[in-house]
């Protein structure tokens, strides 16, 4: 089918279908990949994050497989995470309503915003929360990692204080910074503090990247099926 066709079947079945349904014009974006630049612009973004290897390993991708089939995967992920870029409503949980045969895009996305983000965040060893920089090539200068492999001690503390600064104000004080080993615990924390403070560190990611484009794709996606 081509691209014309393509979209003649999607406004006059699909879309009628979706306000046959019940949904909302007035709160609804139509839009069509093709004519939407920020998409295909996080796709090519994200594909630094991934290899022909664990393409191969998600979708059994083979060396006769062509370059378009191979990219089509990145644009489905820049589908998926664009609406949290500044420009389309910025940071916020994500719903993809998809059917099984979709897991395979879902998975990568999710792997993909993980990589690129700038601060790690895992349950501690016995309770809590723990924070952990993840210093990467286009963040190194951000995070205090110089060139040659040393630590700015002054930025690296500068970024912890801004940290400890949005871990304050979700209401923890119990709060065990260590810049030196780029950690900070939060013992207080539970498993059900993940999403909000995985969300102030995301909003800090963006302020420390200047909210340029080149960190529009760190954010998190919640990628559901019903």
């Amino acid at each position: 089918m081509g691209l014309k066709e393509g979209r003649k079947v999607a406004l006059e079945q699909y879309i009628a279908n979706y306000a046959a349904l019940g949904l909302d014009p007035d709160r609804t974006q139509v839009y069509f990949q093709s004519s939407r630049p920020i998409v295909q612009r996080l796709g090519f973004q994200l594909g630094r994050r991934t290899n022909l290897s664990e393409f191969e390993a998600i979708y059994g991708f083979k060396g006769e497989t062509n370059l378009a089939h191979v990219q089509a995967p990145l644009v489905q992920a820049g589908d998926i995470l664009h609406p949290q870029t500044d420009e389309f409503g910025g940071l916020r949980p994500i719903v993809v309503p998809v059917g099984v045969d979709q897991d395979p895009h879902l998975r990568l996305t999710r792997g993909l915003a993980s990589k690129t983000n700038w601060f790690n965040l895992k349950e501690g060893k016995h309770a809590g929360l723990t924070v952990a920089l993840s210093v990467q090539d286009d963040n190194a200068a951000a995070l205090g990692q110089q060139p040659n492999g040393r630590v700015d001690r002054e930025v690296r503390q500068g970024v912890f204080d801004r940290i400890v600064e949005r871990l304050n104000a979700l209401g923890f004080s119990d709060l065990r910074p260590n810049p030196k080993h780029g950690t900070v615990e939060v013992p207080s924390a539970s498993k059900r503090d993940l999403a909000a403070v995985r969300l102030a560190l995301l909003g800090l990611e963006r302020e420390l990247g200047d909210g340029s484009d080149a960190t529009c794709v760190n954010v998190s996606p919640l990628c559901r099926r019903p």
